[in-house]
């Protein structure tokens, strides 16, 4: 053991997993800057089929499929890599974090006694709610910094709608959890 209290050693494996993903990050903020930079050109193409796409023939959607991928590889950019990566691998990580930290909240007696601040006792809910409000107001940050850049436009302004909705949610979603 690293000598920590079981509060400190929560916190270097979270820091370490935040350092291990940063690369992972820092990928997806550059793909979705990238996207932001293709994005007009995207919109061109769109403008150009228009409505066609929904009857226009196999060729026609080929010759759009084909236009798209063009600008996506001038760009360097993989729509669907930012989504997979995430599901992929940090959101696994995460949940595997918080399964552990549950399992052993509930089965370590050490966890019941000498936290910090206002959590100290790991294995009940926090009756404060501190941590459920924490955590939602670091996520609804995020929405609205950075996180959904580039999501111009009614499906933007709907998955930026949507992760706030998502932030409000949270609270009540979390703050049952031990």
């Amino acid at each position: 053991t690293l000598g920590l209290p079981w509060y400190g050693s929560i916190a270097v494996a979270a820091f370490t997993l935040r350092i291990l993903t940063f690369p992972v990050v820092v990928y997806q903020m550059r793909n979705t800057g990238r996207m932001a930079i293709a994005k007009p050109h995207v919109e061109e193409v769109n403008r150009r089929y228009g409505g066609q796409k929904a009857q226009a023939s196999e060729e026609a959607r080929q010759r759009y499929m084909e236009e798209v991928s063009k600008v996506w590889e001038k760009y360097q950019i993989n729509p669907f890599s930012s989504f997979f990566v995430s599901m992929g691998l940090q959101l696994p990580m995460m949940t595997g974090f918080f399964f552990a930290l549950n399992r052993l909240a509930e089965q370590s007696p050490d966890m019941a006694t000498g936290g910090a601040l206002w959590f100290q006792d790991l294995s009940h809910m926090d009756s404060t709610y501190m941590l459920p409000i924490l955590t939602s107001a670091m996520f609804l940050t995020t929405v609205e910094l950075n996180a959904a850049e580039g999501m111009a436009g009614q499906t933007g302004s709907g998955v930026k709608n949507g992760l706030r909705l998502l932030s409000v949610v949270m609270i009540p979603a979390t703050a049952g959890f031990p």
